[in-house]
């Protein structure tokens, strides 16, 4: 018998045990390949549900912000002018803490809610649109802090003052109502998106 006929089956037993061996381990890993991926989507689908609920959250915080600031905008600042010169810096302290409850603190919450939206963004909506609207609302809370409150503490100390109020009627429109209503087109834009493909679904289920 030649040599190399005795190696034959030997090799032929350590080729098969290294193709079983490695079938195994293929199998093992294919097993916790898909053991990953099943933890994996279903934290996938947690974070989708949550990122849903925090965008609808903030798209109801933006809207009902706006909605408040353009009354205090559009209707309580254009009137002060009617209100008598004694009265007014008691009208004026008196419904400051109420201005701070309804509109500042709901509108500071919303942006809050836009910063989290950076870190748990829904898929259908693209990173651009939440920091042009981040970069919306820093312009209007730069405004509020260095002109918008510097005029109202004057009113709040000194009293009615016609010039104060026009200037606070026109930086308010300019830097603070223009970008917040461009903030609310563009949620009203990121909910069709997120809405579009349910929109669709239904309108050939109709057809069908």
């Amino acid at each position: 018998m030649a040599a190399g006929e005795g190696c034959e089956p030997f090799g032929r037993s350590i080729l098969s045990s290294i193709v079983k061996n490695g079938r195994i381990a293929i199998r093992g890993q294919d097993r916790q390949f898909r053991f990953q991926l099943g933890d994996w989507m279903n934290e996938n689908e947690n974070s989708t549900r949550f990122s849903t609920w925090l965008f609808l959250a903030t798209f109801c915080l933006i809207f009902y912000g706006m909605g408040a600031s353009f009354i205090e905008s559009f209707v309580n600042y254009p009137t002060w002018p009617m209100i008598g010169t004694k009265e007014f810096v008691a009208y004026h302290n008196a419904a400051g803490p109420s201005m701070i409850f309804y509109l500042v603190v709901s509108m500071l919450l919303g942006t809050l809610l836009i910063i989290l939206l950076m870190w748990f963004r829904p898929a259908r909506i693209p990173a651009w649109a939440l920091w042009l609207t981040l970069g919306l609302q820093i312009i209007a809370w730069i405004s509020t802090a260095l002109i918008q409150l510097p005029i109202q503490f004057q009113l709040g100390s000194e009293g009615l003052s016609l010039p104060a109020i026009d200037r606070l009627l026109v930086t308010n429109f300019w830097f603070r109502r223009v970008p917040f209503f461009i903030t609310s087109v563009l949620f009203i834009w990121m909910m069709h998106l997120m809405l579009r493909d349910n929109i669709r679904r239904s309108e050939r289920e109709e057809l069908i």
